[in-house]
């Protein structure tokens, strides 16, 4: 008796593992011959993991190089995130404090509201609750370098002015889960912009409270579903730039506000990064982009798109503008809804991919 009981349980441990086994052997051997017929896209806003170079002088970095090219590369990665996605929009769940702090990259928020959260030690959620405050020693190297940078400017006649736009969270605080708590009424970039405000000779702009008082007034001025501004929040950046520089600016109720639409007059529907990154890329598309449509519409501008030798992109818009200057972008991808206006601001309007976000008339 007790050895037919051993039989059977020695069967079920069999048939468990084999079971198992083919759990994980069944989507990579299947991989090969359904790999072309799905969804294989990068969608997390990073380059994903080479292959580690095999040697003797990176011996001890191979395995944890294999691990992460093969992970970025799992079979089948796209529909797990998709469907996983799927499971908690639809079910409203929301991660708790603690993951932010992890991989999770997207945070959903109220309404299914998106945002981002960085990695690599550049989490959302330290700026958000106030805990990654600058030390002395911090800002004092941060302001002196922008201060060099200005100063090598200025020797050629350049003025250097550093505008930064908000992120998404600090416009739109009460859409984040409540599981993060309250918005800190002084974060990083407000304590970085205070110091550098006193302690440097060039302008300095953070776009934070024009782009919430625009909120507030009933002004949609990021996507939902994106982590950048629309139309709206970055024409208001454009013209705290024109303030500065020329010494006048428009405001939104002077203007006719309307939806972005393609050639044929149908509003422009397009996929948003944080969507993308949850796999949920085209499911959760927005056509909603509204747009200043009469601003400067008199104004020529011509546009052309090159690539320089160091493998920068850059564009020069050429307009009609009614002052000689020339004005040159240092940007992120918060600038590419700025470049139609700013186009027309000024003679010559150029715009070069960097990483800082700076802005400089020559």
């Amino acid at each position: 008796m007790k050895t037919m009981k051993s039989d059977t349980t020695a069967k079920q441990r069999i048939v468990m593992l084999v079971i198992f086994v083919a759990l994980l052997a069944v989507p990579i051997l299947s991989w090969s011959f359904v790999r072309n017929y799905v969804n294989t896209e990068n969608m997390e806003n990073r380059s994903f993991a080479e292959f580690p170079e095999i040697s003797l002088e990176n011996a001890w970095n191979i395995t944890a190089g294999i691990d992460d090219w093969f992970n970025d590369r799992i079979p089948y990665k796209n529909q797990v995130m998709n469907l996983t996605s799927t499971i908690k929009l639809a079910t409203g769940a929301k991660s708790p404090l603690v993951s932010y702090y992890s991989d999770t990259r997207v945070i959903i928020g109220k309404d299914d509201w998106l945002f981002y959260n960085g990695t690599e030690g550049e989490s959302t959620i330290p700026d958000y609750i106030g805990g990654n405050l600058y030390t002395e020693e911090e800002l004092k190297t941060l302001a002196a370098g922008y201060q060099k940078v200005a100063d090598q400017y200025k020797e050629v006649g350049t003025k250097l002015i550093l505008f930064i736009p908000p992120n998404k969270e600090q416009v739109y605080p009460e859409l984040m889960p409540d599981s993060l708590g309250e918005i800190t009424e002084y974060s990083r970039m407000d304590q970085f912009v205070d110091y550098m405000k006193s302690h440097v000779d060039f302008p300095v702009i953070y776009a934070k409270d024009t782009l919430r008082a625009a909120r507030e007034e009933g002004y949609p001025v990021y996507f939902k579903y994106d982590s950048h501004w629309n139309y709206l929040g970055a024409f208001l950046g454009t013209q705290l730039i024109a303030e500065e520089i020329l010494g006048e600016s428009d405001t939104l109720d002077e203007h006719i506000i309307g939806q972005c639409l393609d050639f044929e007059g149908n509003p422009i529907k397009a996929d948003r990064d944080l969507a993308r990154m949850l796999g949920l890329g085209p499911k959760y598309s927005e056509s909603e982009n509204p747009a200043v449509l009469d601003y400067k519409t008199d104004v020529y501008e011509h546009m052309g798109y090159w690539v320089n030798e160091e493998g920068a992109t850059y564009m020069i818009w050429i307009s009609l503008a009614d002052n000689d200057l020339s004005v040159m972008m240092y940007h992120d991808s918060f600038a590419y809804y700025m470049d139609e206006i700013m186009g027309r601001d000024y003679k010559n309007f150029v715009m070069l991919e960097a990483l800082t976000f700076m802005l400089k008339t020559l």
